[in-house]
C-alpha cells in the first residue's frame, strides 16, 4: 500500500473497523461525528466529513485524511507512527488496497459486527449438562495463525488490564473465514490453541452486539504447564481469567498446570482430564454468577477437599479481569507461583 492507496480509504469504513460507532449524523447525512479516538470525551467532538473523506478533532482543532489519521492514532496509541507505520497498520486494518474497491471494504459497505465476528448467525448453546459440546463452529474456517501484533487487539487488551507482554506470549492473531461468504477475505481475532488442536477464538470488543467468543477445528479445555506441576491444577473459565491472574501475581507463567475450560460446557473434559493426571490440589477460579458457582459445586462433589475455591477473593466482582481492572488484586494465601525477579 502506498500513500495515496491509503488516502483512497474512507474514514467512515476505517471508524467502524477500529471500533468507533457514529454518535451523531449532520448536514444532510454527510458528516458523522464520533467519540474521539484519540483521548476520553463525553460528547462527540470527532468529526467525519463523507463528502471530502476527511476527518476534524474540534479538540485539538486538527484534521486531515485518512493517513494523516492513522499516524496520529498510533502516535496517541504510544505506537510507532512513521508513514510507513500508518501504512502498514492501515494494510493490516483494512485489507489490502484491492479490498477496499470504491473506499468500500470488499466493494460492500460493513457493519461493525461483520468485522468482529459473525455472532448473530451463531446461536449460543449452553447446557447444563457434564457431557461437553465438543464441535467447532461450522460455518467457520481455520485460515491461519500469526503472532499477535494487531495494534487494534494489544489496545483493547490493554484496556481490560492485560499488558503486550502478557497478550504476545499466550495469545495468538487467528484468522478465519465465513463458509457461507467464501469471497470475502478472512476476519480476524485472538485466540488460543486448545488442546485438541483446534483454536478458541474472542473478538476484540465489549460492545454487547459484537461480543463474540467460538471455536475453530474441534472445541476442547487449552492446557498450559505449569513450572513446576506438582499435582496442582488452577481452573479459569476463559482465556481472559487466566491471562488476569498472571498480571495479578506478576508473574509470566503459574506453578501448578492451568485448565481453561474455554466454556462451561467443558467440564466433562476438564474433570477426566483432572482424573487422568491425578492432581492432589484443583485452585478454582471461576465466575461468581449462578453457572460459574454451580460448576465449582460440581468439582467440589467429584473431588472433595481437593478444590480450593478462591472465586470468594475476587468478589463482588464477577470474575477475575472484572477485579484486576477496578484495581481491587485479591490476596491469595498460597500464590500459584513465585514472583517475577
Amino acid at each position: 500500500m502506498n500513500a495515496n492507496q491509503a488516502k483512497q480509504i474512507k474514514l467512515a469504513d476505517l471508524m467502524e473497523r477500529i471500533g468507533f460507532q457514529v454518535k451523531k449524523v449532520e448536514r444532510g447525512r454527510t458528516e458523522h461525528k464520533y467519540l474521539s479516538p484519540f483521548r476520553s470525551e463525553a460528547e462527540p467532538s470527532f468529526n467525519v466529513n463523507l463528502a471530502k473523506n476527511s476527518w476534524f478533532d474540534f479538540g485539538e482543532s486538527e484534521g486531515g485524511n485518512t493517513l494523516d489519521f492513522a499516524i496520529k492514532f498510533l502516535r496517541t496509541s504510544g505506537k510507532p507512527c512513521r508513514v510507513s507505520d500508518a501504512l502498514s497498520w492501515l494494510e493490516s486494518t483494512m485489507g489490502s488496497p484491492q479490498s477496499f474497491q470504491g473506499g468500500r471494504v470488499g466493494g460492500n459497505h460493513k457493519h461493525q459486527a461483520d468485522f468482529f465476528s459473525f455472532s448473530q448467525q451463531i446461536p449460543v448453546n449452553f447446557t447444563d449438562s457434564i457431557l461437553p459440546n465438543i464441535e467447532a463452529d461450522r460455518d467457520l474456517e481455520f485460515v491461519k495463525e500469526a503472532p499477535l501484533t494487531s495494534s487494534l487487539v494489544l489496545s483493547y487488551l490493554e484496556g481490560r488490564g492485560v499488558p503486550r507482554v502478557f497478550a504476545q506470549k499466550y495469545l495468538r492473531l487467528i484468522h478465519y473465514r465465513n463458509k457461507q461468504r467464501p469471497s470475502e477475505r478472512p476476519y480476524f481475532a485472538f485466540g488460543m490453541k486448545n488442546r485438541g488442536g483446534g483454536y478458541e477464538i474472542r473478538s476484540a470488543s465489549d460492545d454487547p452486539k459484537l461480543i463474540f467468543k467460538s471455536a475453530l477445528i474441534v472445541r476442547d479445555i487449552t492446557f498450559v504447564p505449569g513450572k513446576q506441576g506438582g499435582g496442582v491444577v488452577n481452573l479459569f473459565e476463559g482465556q481472559l481469567d487466566f491471562l488476569s491472574l498472571l498480571v495479578m501475581l506478576r508473574v509470566d507463567c503459574l506453578s501448578g498446570d492451568s485448565i481453561i475450560l474455554n466454556g462451561l460446557q467443558s467440564y466433562g473434559l476438564a474433570k477426566a482430564h483432572i482424573e487422568e493426571q491425578g492432581y492432589g490440589i484443583i485452585n478454582t477460579f471461576l465466575d461468581n454468577n449462578a453457572p460459574g458457582q454451580s460448576r465449582t459445586q460440581d468439582f467440589i462433589a467429584d473431588f472433595g477437599h481437593k478444590v480450593v475455591n478462591h472465586s470468594t477473593k475476587f468478589q463482588p466482582h464477577v470474575d477475575l479481569n472484572d477485579a484486576l481492572r477496578a484495581g481491587d488484586i485479591p490476596v491469595f494465601s498460597e500464590p500459584p507461583a513465585p514472583p517475577l525477579p
